[in-house]
């Protein structure tokens, strides 16, 4: 029985909170232990500079480390190009991008834009997405002022991507899938195409970091094994005072 409550309590601890990845990005370049660095078109920069990584038209990173179901990730970026600049998180991706336009293959992302609606001109309107592949999106609206930082949350349990933007309390929004193309996260400027000029398009992002969290599946296998420890304990106790 102490060996089931042992396991559930160590299951728990080890998939809950664990640091799976995390950079504030500090030195004076950008660590390609953790990140594959690409700037894909001919005027793109990827750089880090003063505590930033510094994304430039199409700056991308993307994680050298694979990710298994159930993360939460929180950073704090700022846009600090232009009125058509966008900052984008591939979530559950092979890392493959795509020419032309040098967008990830994966269509299961978190978008942060300054302008959206249909036209994509919209200032601060339903300028949000969580990109869920071929289920829903959710789409929000959200006012960004150029040059301040907002922090924000993900929560991929695997089924589910939830996202929390400047109130880390409350969720902002959230989409529904099971979808996945690999295991990686990518981090990339994007911008309004197109109306975007080229000079327009810079994000500075000042911390990264990716934990664990359990998977839906994980806290059922966690309470079973509680039960079950439990029923023997019971069943142990009244035998003890049968005896």
């Amino acid at each position: 029985m102490k060996r089931l409550l042992l396991l559930a309590c160590f299951v728990t601890l080890r998939l809950s909170g664990q640091t799976l990845l995390t950079d504030d990005f500090s030195g004076g370049s950008l660590d390609t232990g953790k990140w594959q660095v690409t700037a894909p078109m001919a005027d793109s920069l990827m750089y880090a500079s003063a505590g930033n990584a510094v994304f430039f038209q199409r700056g991308t990173l993307i994680s050298q480390a694979d990710f298994s179901p159930g993360i939460q990730i929180t950073g704090s970026f700022a846009f600090t190009g232009g009125v058509h600049d966008g900052f984008w998180i591939p979530l559950r991706t092979d890392g493959t991008v795509l020419a032309p336009h040098y967008n990830f293959q994966s269509n299961i992302y978190v978008g942060f834009n300054r302008q959206g609606s249909d036209n994509g001109d919209k200032v601060g309107i339903e300028n949000i997405y969580i990109a869920a592949g071929t289920a829903p999106a959710f789409i929000g609206s959200f006012s960004f002022t150029q040059g301040a930082s907002y922090d924000f949350k993900i929560v991929d349990d695997g089924t589910q991507i939830t996202l929390f933007l400047a109130d880390l309390n409350s969720p902002f929004g959230s989409a529904s899938t099971t979808e996945r193309d690999g295991y990686k996260l990518g981090l990339q400027n994007r911008g309004t195409v197109p109306w975007f000029p080229t000079t327009d398009n810079e994000v500075r992002l000042s911390s990264f970091t990716v934990t664990a969290i359990p998977e839906p599946s994980t806290f059922a296998a966690v309470a079973g094994l509680l039960a079950l420890a439990i029923g023997c304990r019971s069943r142990c106790a009244a035998t003890s005072r049968r005896v």
